[in-house]
Protein backbone atom coordinates (compact mmCIF):
# COMPACT_ATOMS: atom_id res chain seq x y z
CA UNK A 1 0.00 0.00 0.00
CA UNK A 2 1.33 3.47 -0.81
CA UNK A 3 -0.01 6.46 1.01
CA UNK A 4 -0.08 10.18 -0.68
CA UNK A 5 0.96 9.10 -3.72
CA UNK A 6 -1.87 10.99 -6.05
CA UNK A 7 0.08 10.54 -9.53
CA UNK A 8 0.09 6.81 -9.88
CA UNK A 9 -3.50 4.89 -10.31
CA UNK A 10 -4.05 2.38 -7.80
CA UNK A 11 -6.71 -0.40 -7.54
CA UNK A 12 -9.02 0.43 -4.84
CA UNK A 13 -10.85 -2.65 -4.26
CA UNK A 14 -12.04 -2.91 -0.54
CA UNK A 15 -11.81 -6.51 0.75
CA UNK A 16 -14.93 -8.23 1.68
CA UNK A 17 -14.35 -9.99 4.63
CA UNK A 18 -17.10 -12.47 6.11
CA UNK A 19 -17.45 -12.61 9.88
CA UNK A 20 -16.92 -16.04 11.14
CA UNK A 21 -18.87 -17.90 13.81
CA UNK A 22 -16.60 -19.14 16.66
CA UNK A 23 -17.30 -22.57 17.48
CA UNK A 24 -16.77 -23.27 21.19
CA UNK A 25 -14.46 -25.36 22.51
CA UNK A 26 -12.59 -26.38 25.96
CA UNK A 27 -11.34 -24.17 27.90
CA UNK A 28 -13.00 -21.36 26.15
CA UNK A 29 -14.08 -18.59 28.70
CA UNK A 30 -17.44 -16.52 27.85
CA UNK A 31 -19.73 -14.18 29.75
CA UNK A 32 -23.27 -15.05 31.09
CA UNK A 33 -24.99 -12.14 32.03
CA UNK A 34 -29.12 -13.45 32.84
CA UNK A 35 -31.30 -10.20 33.48
CA UNK A 36 -34.44 -10.80 34.98
CA UNK A 37 -37.14 -7.91 37.13
CA UNK A 38 -36.33 -10.41 39.88
CA UNK A 39 -32.82 -9.14 41.64
CA UNK A 40 -32.14 -12.02 43.28
CA UNK A 41 -32.16 -14.40 40.21
CA UNK A 42 -29.57 -11.52 38.66
CA UNK A 43 -27.40 -12.08 41.48
CA UNK A 44 -27.13 -15.66 41.06
CA UNK A 45 -24.96 -15.43 38.25
CA UNK A 46 -22.39 -13.04 39.23
CA UNK A 47 -19.57 -13.78 41.10
CA UNK A 48 -19.77 -12.54 45.13
CA UNK A 49 -18.42 -9.65 45.71
CA UNK A 50 -18.74 -8.63 42.00
CA UNK A 51 -22.32 -7.40 41.17
CA UNK A 52 -20.84 -3.53 40.82
CA UNK A 53 -20.88 -2.59 36.76
CA UNK A 54 -17.04 -2.49 36.43
CA UNK A 55 -16.83 -4.03 32.83
CA UNK A 56 -13.27 -3.61 32.09
CA UNK A 57 -11.50 -6.12 30.57
CA UNK A 58 -9.90 -8.01 34.17
CA UNK A 59 -13.29 -8.20 35.69
CA UNK A 60 -15.10 -9.67 32.68
CA UNK A 61 -12.50 -12.61 32.87
CA UNK A 62 -12.90 -12.85 36.57
CA UNK A 63 -16.93 -13.09 35.84
CA UNK A 64 -16.63 -15.00 32.89
CA UNK A 65 -17.21 -19.01 32.94
CA UNK A 66 -15.18 -21.21 31.59
CA UNK A 67 -16.15 -24.62 29.37
CA UNK A 68 -15.08 -27.71 31.14
CA UNK A 69 -12.84 -30.96 29.82
CA UNK A 70 -16.41 -32.23 29.63
CA UNK A 71 -17.73 -29.18 26.94
CA UNK A 72 -19.76 -27.96 29.90
CA UNK A 73 -20.82 -24.67 31.79
CA UNK A 74 -21.30 -25.37 35.30
CA UNK A 75 -24.32 -22.72 36.26
CA UNK A 76 -25.49 -22.17 39.42
CA UNK A 77 -29.06 -24.14 40.24
CA UNK A 78 -29.27 -24.98 36.71
CA UNK A 79 -26.37 -27.61 36.98
CA UNK A 80 -24.01 -28.31 33.83
CA UNK A 81 -25.25 -27.61 30.30
CA UNK A 82 -23.31 -29.06 27.21
CA UNK A 83 -22.03 -25.88 24.75
CA UNK A 84 -18.74 -27.78 22.99
CA UNK A 85 -19.16 -27.59 19.38
CA UNK A 86 -22.00 -24.87 19.78
CA UNK A 87 -21.76 -21.32 18.08
CA UNK A 88 -22.23 -18.52 20.90
CA UNK A 89 -25.45 -17.28 19.41
CA UNK A 90 -26.67 -21.56 19.54
CA UNK A 91 -25.00 -21.61 23.05
CA UNK A 92 -27.35 -18.30 24.08
CA UNK A 93 -30.35 -20.28 22.60
CA UNK A 94 -29.09 -23.67 24.88
CA UNK A 95 -28.57 -21.80 28.24
CA UNK A 96 -31.77 -20.24 27.88
CA UNK A 97 -33.56 -22.60 27.45
CA UNK A 98 -32.29 -24.64 30.33
CA UNK A 99 -32.17 -21.59 33.18
CA UNK A 100 -35.97 -20.43 31.65
CA UNK A 101 -36.46 -24.61 33.23
CA UNK A 102 -35.83 -23.42 36.70
CA UNK A 103 -36.58 -19.93 36.14
CA UNK A 104 -39.14 -17.15 34.60
CA UNK A 105 -39.16 -13.76 33.24
CA UNK A 106 -35.66 -13.46 32.15
CA UNK A 107 -33.25 -13.06 29.36
CA UNK A 108 -30.09 -14.61 28.65
CA UNK A 109 -26.75 -12.64 26.80
CA UNK A 110 -23.53 -14.71 26.19
CA UNK A 111 -20.48 -13.00 24.86
CA UNK A 112 -16.98 -14.89 24.07
CA UNK A 113 -14.36 -13.85 26.05
CA UNK A 114 -11.21 -15.92 25.30
CA UNK A 115 -10.13 -14.27 21.72
CA UNK A 116 -6.50 -15.94 20.80
CA UNK A 117 -3.91 -13.97 19.06
CA UNK A 118 -0.58 -15.64 17.65
CA UNK A 119 2.16 -12.44 16.97
CA UNK A 120 4.94 -14.54 14.49
CA UNK A 121 7.65 -13.27 12.46
CA UNK A 122 9.65 -10.03 12.82
CA UNK A 123 7.97 -8.32 16.16
CA UNK A 124 9.62 -7.10 19.40
CA UNK A 125 7.50 -9.65 21.65
CA UNK A 126 5.94 -12.72 19.31
CA UNK A 127 4.02 -15.38 20.38
CA UNK A 128 0.10 -16.27 22.03
CA UNK A 129 -1.97 -13.30 23.19
CA UNK A 130 -5.48 -13.50 24.85
CA UNK A 131 -7.32 -10.28 24.22
CA UNK A 132 -10.69 -10.29 26.62
CA UNK A 133 -12.92 -7.95 24.28
CA UNK A 134 -13.14 -8.00 20.51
Amino acid sequence: MIYFNSSASYDTTVFNIKKQDITLKKGDLLYLMVQSPNDQINSLFVPKNQSNNNYNRSSLYLKGYSINNNGELNLPLVGHVKVEGLTVDSAEQVLSKAISQYFNDMTVNVKFLSYKITLLGEVKHPGAFYTYDR
